[in-house]
């Protein structure tokens, strides 16, 4: 079993941001035989980063979210293209 240690023993330990990298590493192994699937979902969420403060998805989830704000969300993201990087 992984236990994801180095998620844990970041500085600024952050629990939201930690499950998105969770996500983007439970994300990887659910979409192992699917390959093209990853990379799909993956390009959305790197165009969603690159379009930073226009991004439509991080407006939607800080509207939807106001407990949320850009760099926390952005982060996140950041955390789940991460994760689905990892083997």
């Amino acid at each position: 079993m992984d236990d994801h240690y180095d998620i844990y023993e970041v500085k600024d330990f952050d629990t939201r941001i930690a499950g998105a990298r969770l996500l983007g590493r439970d994300l990887t192994v659910l979409l192992s035989e699917y390959e093209s699937t990853r990379i799909k979902i993956l390009a959305i969420i790197n165009n969603q980063i690159n379009l930073n403060i226009e991004s439509p998805l991080i407006n939607q989830i800080i509207e939807t979210h106001r407990s949320y704000n850009y760099e926390k969300v952005y982060q996140c993201l950041t955390q789940i293209a991460i994760g689905l990087n990892e083997d």
